[in-house]
């Protein structure tokens, strides 16, 4: 008979799904900061800019000018933060939040969030005024 345990016990963490959940939030992280940056360069540049048409406008500075892509990324925002569960105005934060995750999904291959709670990552580095 081996004395040697197969499982974790009950309880204890997985390291390897504790290290997949950090780089969740590694990535978002970088993307609050990247997305920070921008908004701070787009919102001197264009001092006029608010809202919706300011959040616009970074989403085209990030990806390269593609007006049809920064209108995806609008409405996916919206759909997937803004309208549910309670339908509300779009914010800078939700912006961000399907680009960290929408990103991350698409360098990583996957399909779905699944190991990681990035809300308060993403709301710790994006202020509510924004």
């Amino acid at each position: 008979m081996s004395s040697q345990v197969s499982a974790l016990p009950p309880g204890f963490p997985n390291p390897l799904q504790m290290l997949l959940a950090w780089r969740e939030r590694r990535f978002a992280s970088a993307c609050c900061q990247e997305m920070l940056a921008l908004h701070q360069v787009v919102a001197a540049q264009h001092p006029g800019l608010s809202g919706e048409l300011l959040y616009r406008k970074v989403v085209e500075t990030r990806l390269g000018d593609q007006g049809k892509l920064a209108d995806d990324v609008l409405q996916g925002a919206r759909v997937s933060y803004a309208n549910w569960p309670i339908e509300r105005e779009l914010m800078f934060r939700d912006v961000v939040h399907y680009l960290a995750v929408s990103g991350y999904c698409r360098t990583r291959g996957r399909k779905r969030w699944l190991r990681s709670d990035i809300v308060g990552v993403i709301d710790a580095a994006i202020p509510a005024e924004l």
